[in-house]
């Protein structure tokens, strides 16, 4: 690690900032035998951090390696409009007949054509809600989720233990079912 170490020095790295679990890195075996280590690292030289001020380097939760995935941000994006996508799980919701009903169901005038767009729009409208609504849900379970897996490891890091070494499996389990949603 000293010869490493040296290597960026004399290269004139720098190492970006993190955000996040200190650790990149797990070896996954229970009990004493665990590993933490800090090995995954964002470099860049004089110019770089020139050129990209605000770089930073997000340390996100574990979910499919031993390694954390590793994301670089320098700037706040910018939220450009989506165009609507029809989801085909909407079908399964309970609400859908009674939301499709209601829509279509209003007094439109105008030529079929114009009827026809605003009713598409009204559906759009009322589907965009609820599609945001339940992307809401899940992202909040995806942030709980990850906050309870990263308890859970600092809990293991500290002390280890197979109930809370089963928690963190179940938690991993369900994080990337969340994901997958």
């Amino acid at each position: 690690m000293d010869h490493f170490n040296s290597f960026i020095a004399n290269a004139g790295l720098l190492e970006v900032s993190f955000l996040g679990d200190q650790f990149t890195w797990c070896n996954n075996h229970a009990g004493p035998n665990r590993i933490w280590l800090r090995l995954d690292r964002l470099l860049t030289n004089l110019s770089g951090s020139l050129a990209f001020p605000n770089l930073k380097l997000v340390h996100k939760p574990w979910i499919l390696s031993d390694h954390c995935p590793l994301v670089a941000t320098f700037q706040v994006p910018t939220r450009l409009p989506c165009s609507f996508k029809f989801f085909r799980q909407w079908i399964q919701d309970e609400d859908f007949s009674i939301i499709i009903s209601r829509s279509w169901a209003s007094d439109t005038e105008g030529p079929p054509l114009v009827k026809l767009h605003k009713n598409l729009m009204r559906c759009k409208s009322v589907f965009s809600k609820l599609q945001k609504q339940k992307k809401d849900a899940i992202h909040n379970q995806i942030l709980d989720t990850s906050l309870q897996i990263h308890h859970l490891e600092v809990k293991l890091q500290a002390e280890s233990n197979y109930d809370s070494l089963s928690e963190l499996i179940n938690a991993h389990q369900l994080l990337t079912s969340l994901l997958t949603k």
